[in-house]
């Protein structure tokens, strides 16, 4: 391995990092254990480094997803949810307690539209 390589690697790590919203330390972690960074990042620098970050980050996460150590969440929610709380969720949900989740985008939005229906439906609109 050569510095060139040492130094994309540190490039790929401190912008996947920013991208998972994870410390340097997991996403090195994840490309070693995955293997994305002996079979994927080291053999193909060549062609990789010559693209854009955005590009690298976006191709890396992809592969990841593939390898299935990264997934992309939604949550049918009307609000951000930074800190998913599921003390106060309802008992009487299909599957108990919880903070639902789907890796379904088009399940999320038809949910999140549904939610709004029944909040205007319930509470009317402006509350």
């Amino acid at each position: 391995m050569t510095s060139e390589h040492l130094y994309f690697i540190t490039f790929c790590v401190g912008n996947l990092s920013e991208a998972l919203h994870k410390n340097a330390s997991q996403v090195y972690g994840i490309l070693r254990s995955s293997g994305v960074l002996n079979d994927y990042i080291i053999p193909c620098y060549d062609v990789l480094h010559t693209f854009s970050k955005e590009y690298i980050v976006e191709d890396l996460t992809e592969v990841l997803r593939e390898r299935g150590t990264v997934m992309r969440l939604y949550h049918a929610s009307l609000l951000c949810i930074e800190k998913p709380d599921t003390l106060h969720s309802r008992d009487k949900l299909d599957f108990g307690r919880g903070f639902y989740m789907t890796c379904i985008r088009e399940q999320a939005v038809y949910l999140q539209a549904h939610c709004l229906h029944y909040h205007l439906l319930c509470q009317g609109p402006g509350t």
